[in-house]
């Protein structure tokens, strides 16, 4: 969870330069790399705690493979198609939502399969698994419209509140991952001994 609470810090503090810009400076024009990069930047440091969790030696092959491919395709999308350089960069965020559904999916999956603990939801891995699930298949659709449909104000005015919301829920989740004590996430059950008592 230190990645997670890298992530947490750097998604603030680029937050906060970006409402400097927007709202008191009144610059929007400068937003947009910080806007943009943050979407790889995103994705690698949850791409490096999936890896971190992930047990299957298969699967965090392929997780590399993502890691280097994932990059490749944005900066392809930056130099020939000048994305970063847009209101928003729909592309790269939709892909990266993709891929996030795909891996956490994936993840919560094993940690269920492997789990003994008594209840699922007393790991924090659960919840930022969660956390990541709830964020990027919220955002997906949202994000694949938005590139095209930025200059619209209703869609823009809309765009905001869901993915504010969205943004929200994740922290929220994030926050419960992190105040579940490490005591409760060793609570074990032994599955053998309950069922040959029964």
């Amino acid at each position: 969870s230190f990645v997670f609470w890298i992530y947490v810090i750097y998604s603030f503090l680029n937050d906060s330069v970006v409402y400097y810009f927007e709202v008191i400076q009144k610059q929007s024009d400068q937003t947009f790399l910080l806007f943009n990069a943050f979407t790889l930047i995103e994705f690698l440091f949850l791409l490096f705690y999936f890896y971190s969790t992930i047990k299957s030696k298969h699967l965090r092959q392929i997780l590399l493979f993502i890691g280097f491919l994932f990059p490749a395709y944005y900066f392809v999308d930056v130099l020939y198609f000048d994305s970063i350089q847009s209101e928003f960069a729909s592309g790269p965020a939709t892909i990266e939502s993709l891929l996030l559904i795909a891996i956490s999916i994936t993840s919560l999956f094993e940690t269920i399969s492997n789990s003994s603990t008594i209840f699922i939801y007393a790991k924090k891995n659960f919840w930022l698994v969660v956390a990541t699930i709830l964020y990027a298949s919220g955002t997906f659709f949202l994000f694949s419209f938005a590139q095209k449909n930025f200059e619209d104000k209703v869609f823009a005015d809309q765009y905001s509140i869901m993915n504010s919301s969205l943004y929200i829920i994740k922290n929220i989740l994030i926050s419960i991952a992190f105040i579940i004590p490490e005591s409760t996430e060793e609570l074990t059950w032994d599955h053998k001994r309950y069922y040959n008592s029964n």
